[in-house]
């Protein structure tokens, strides 16, 4: 049997290294199988317009631009007599109000959901071939990333043209529209304005970073299957090189779990801040519903690496008391 303060430190190295890069190699391989893999992605991601919360965000973002874009105040203050001229800013927030509750039903309905997870899958799909250097099709808009919901803007202008608020004219069907220059350019025609080119466009998050970011992805693969040798080296070294393997063993799924479950309570609280940032308004609240969804998902990995280490280190231990001490040296 192998002593002395070198063995026994070098055991503690290895156990210690063996537990963390089975966490890390866990962290790694769902990166890579949920964050670069679309169908996954948009399984986990898709549910966040399905909040209400961020419905209204986006509704109230959408809505704001139809009423900066058409200077709503200003028109209504011109169709008031000068003694009701003060009540154009409250109108205008009323209406405003209006417009996104009508934007909020088209939103909720599924065949917008199907839309959605449609439109997620093209944009994220884009962004991961952005990131692996396959294509640069990714919606990324002056080093911002984007997604676009001009194709319900008619929804919110035919509240408004019911309202009078704008002419009668024949608001154009953007369902049937499939370029977004041309349904910017009917909706301009239609209005009898010059809609702003970034008109339905909802920022998610700055991608200043994402050059970087592409040098990690791009090696992502290569590092994963590094990281899985280089976890099973570390554990099979670790029992082997200790003196009682099943304590090792033991050892070993104690440390995996303590360590997963830490990161399950980090998780808690990112998932919290998510929930925070789903009332924050704009982009925010879809990238906080988003970012609870993922939290939740990689939980739900670390809770399945625990249950497996708890299992392993049972059989261990069932095996250390039964069989360990027939082929284990006395101490």
């Amino acid at each position: 049997m192998k002593t002395g303060v070198w063995h026994n430190f070098v055991t503690g190295l290895l156990v210690v290294l063996a537990c963390l890069s089975i966490v890390a190699t866990t962290l790694l391989v769902w990166f890579q199988q949920t964050a670069l893999n679309t169908n996954n992605f948009v399984s986990i991601v898709a549910t966040s317009t399905e909040n209400p919360q961020v419905i209204s965000s986006i509704s109230l973002r959408l809505s704001d631009q139809v009423t900066a874009a058409l200077d709503l105040e200003n028109r209504l203050t011109e169709l008031l007599p000068d003694r009701l001229q003060p009540l154009a800013a409250p109108v205008s927030q009323a209406l405003e109000e209006r417009m996104a509750e009508a934007v909020t039903g088209v939103l909720s309905n599924p065949d917008f959901q199907q839309g959605w997870r449609t439109l997620l899958t093209t944009t994220h799909a884009g962004l991961v071939s952005f990131l692996r250097g396959e294509t640069t099709n990714a919606q990324i808009v002056d080093g911002t990333l984007t997604i676009d919901v001009i194709g319900v803007a008619d929804v919110a202008l035919e509240r408004l043209k019911a309202d009078g608020v704008i002419p009668d004219v024949e608001i154009p069907d953007t369902a049937t529209t499939p370029e977004r220059q041309q349904i910017l350019d009917r909706l301009s025609e239609a209005l009898n304005t010059r809609l702003p080119d970034d008109f339905g466009i909802v920022r998610i998050a700055n991608a200043s970073r994402l050059q970087a970011a592409a040098a990690i992805v791009q090696g992502i693969d290569v590092v994963a299957i590094a990281m899985i040798v280089i976890s099973l080296l570390l554990t099979v070294l670790a029992i082997r090189w200790a003196n009682r393997n099943a304590r090792a063993v033991v050892t070993i799924a104690g440390g995996v779990v303590a360590v997963a479950g830490l990161l399950i309570l980090g998780l808690s609280a990112l998932g919290a801040r998510g929930g925070e940032a789903v009332e924050e308004p704009d982009g925010h609240a879809l990238i906080g519903a988003a970012m609870l969804n993922l939290s939740e998902s990689l939980s739900d990995w670390m809770a399945i690496l625990v249950i497996g280490a708890v299992a392993i280190g049972v059989v261990a231990t069932i095996w250390h008391f039964t069989f360990g001490r027939r082929h284990e040296p006395a101490q």
